[in-house]
């Protein structure tokens, strides 16, 4: 009859058991800690991609600022000349000259629209993406989601401007001729229009009438006023916010270290 002995195994101190366990231990963690520098990396490179694509829309936002706020002045001073002229219509028989001045100063500024459309590509992304928990700094975080805000503020003026627009263009309607304008369709044909010998007369001449699309336009012209001091605004706040980030991400230059990607100086 044969005896199976079982192997003799040693047992293991309490010393080797802590050993071990410390090991496993400072394994798991190692491989946490890898992980979180990884995430903290890609997190980094994210927000750094995105700041920079940010200072490229707010540039770019300066840029639409300056121009439509140019724009809009120049409609603000023609509206202002509309206004005084149909107020002297409605007091005396103006000359053709000045007639046709009128009929080109509703052309020109009376129903059209120099909007303003902010630059969403990198903004709509802090929508959908957890962008803003990537921001390591609360101050660029607080201005980004103010800028956003300030956007909502101009698109919300700007209907309005064009609510009061929409109210005295329709009321026009009921004083201008439409046919004497069908030979100006574009801006070039101002020119012509005005030098020539077209005799150009209101469909009515009531007063009171003429009067109410004079407080229309002066409505007009106060909403455009304040859309035109909320883009000198808006641009301000691009622009600190531009120096904000590029300060804060080492932005003010290229990939190359060669060209600024925007000078806040302008």
């Amino acid at each position: 009859m044969e005896v199976h002995h079982h192997p003799h195994v040693e047992k293991k101190s309490f010393k080797e058991y802590l050993l071990e366990g410390l090991m496993i231990f400072l394994a798991v963690s190692m491989g946490f800690i890898a992980e979180n520098i990884r995430e903290t990396f890609a997190h980094r490179g994210k927000e750094h991609t995105m700041m920079k694509m940010l200072v490229q829309d707010l540039a770019f936002d300066s840029v639409k600022d300056n121009r439509t706020i140019l724009l809009q002045t120049k409609k603000l001073s023609g509206l202002d000349s509309l206004r005084q002229m149909i107020y002297a219509v409605s007091e005396n028989k103006l000359p053709d000259s000045l007639l046709r001045r009128m009929y080109f100063l509703r052309r020109m500024y009376g129903g059209n629209l120099y909007d303003f459309s902010p630059t969403e590509r990198t903004l709509s992304q802090f929508d959908k993406t957890d962008a803003f928990n990537i921001i390591h700094n609360q101050l660029v975080s607080d201005t980004i989601v103010f800028y956003k805000e300030y956007n909502q503020l101009i698109i919300k003026q700007q209907n309005i401007y064009i609510e009061h627009q929409q109210k005295a263009s329709n009321t026009s309607n009921s004083f201008f001729d439409a046919s004497l304008l069908k030979n100006f369709v574009q801006r070039s044909d101002s020119t012509s229009f005005l030098s020539s010998d077209k005799i150009c007369k209101l469909l009515i001449n009531d007063k009171i009438q003429l009067n109410l699309y004079a407080n229309e336009l002066f409505s007009m012209r106060a909403s455009l006023l304040t859309l035109i001091n909320m883009l000198k605004d808006h641009k301000r706040h691009a622009i600190s916010l531009i120096a904000l980030i590029q300060k804060e991400y080492d932005l003010g230059r290229d990939l190359n270290n060669e060209q600024p990607i925007f000078d806040t100086s302008q």
